[in-house]
Formats: structure tokens, C-alpha cells, sequence
């Protein structure tokens, strides 16, 4: 199973950024903490660390793309997964589930950059129920 990477919130009113650089390519390896991409918001410019170690599965975004915080923008494999397989279709579901609610609240984040010190909180969504 893949673990999906969102799109870090960098401040209270920040609802985008864009992607400077991807750090690293697909099927790299990338440990926890390690610099995966550079993204720019209206504020500031971070470099946002792994949330996961892992092989880059799947890049879901392109450089110069302008993504909303939140939204899945890469997959990291467990241990030595190298394929997203159908982790692919379930990112763009989820992707597409979470534009669709908009009324989430930053409890639901999985992945938040607190501050531009790269501090980082790690939070799980709650389980849903099928």
C-alpha cells in the first residue's frame, strides 16, 4: 500500500502553492525528513521534507503546477513497493472526494508544515466507514 503525500498548508490563509521543483525523480528512494520538492505560496517559498520513506511511486503534478492544499500530489511506496498499481486511480478518487468537501476542517489534514522552519505535524484523516 502507497502513502500519499498532499499538499502542505503554509499559513493560516494559504490555500495553494505551486511546485518549484520535484527533488526527487519516480522510483527514487527517500527517506522520512528528506527533501522531496520545493513549493512556492503567495508568502513564502519552502522546501518540504518526506513525510514517509519509501520509493516515489507516482508524481501526480508537474513542475509549475498551482495545486490546493490538501490535494494528493505524490505516492511514496512502502518498504520496496516501486509500482503504484491501483494507488494511482484511489489518489485521483480521493483527490477528487476531497475537492468535493470543502468544509473539511485541519483536523482531516494528513501532512501540515507548521512553520517555515520545516517544523512538521503528521496527522491522520479519521477512518471512514464503509
Amino acid at each position: 500500500m502507497s502513502n500519499k503525500v498532499v499538499m502542505p498548508k503554509m499559513g493560516e490563509s494559504i490555500v495553494e502553492g505551486t511546485i518549484i521543483e520535484w527533488k526527487k525523480n519516480v522510483g527514487d528512494f527517500v527517506a522520512k525528513d528528506e527533501i522531496l520538492l520545493e513549493i512556492s505560496t503567495d508568502k513564502v517559498d519552502s522546501e518540504i521534507p518526506s513525510p514517509f520513506e519509501g520509493n516515489l511511486i507516482e508524481v501526480l503534478f508537474k513542475k509549475n503546477d498551482t495545486v490546493e492544499v490538501g490535494t494528493v500530489i505524490a505516492l511514496i511506496g512502502e518498504g520496496g513497493e516501486t509500482d503504484s498499481g491501483g494507488s494511482l486511480e484511489s489518489a485521483k478518487i480521493d483527490q477528487e472526494s476531497h475537492s468535493a468537501d470543502k468544509s473539511s476542517d485541519a483536523s482531516e489534514r494528513v501532512f501540515d508544515v507548521k512553520d517555515s522552519d520545516k517544523d512538521v505535524e503528521i496527522k491522520r484523516p479519521p477512518t471512514k466507514k464503509t
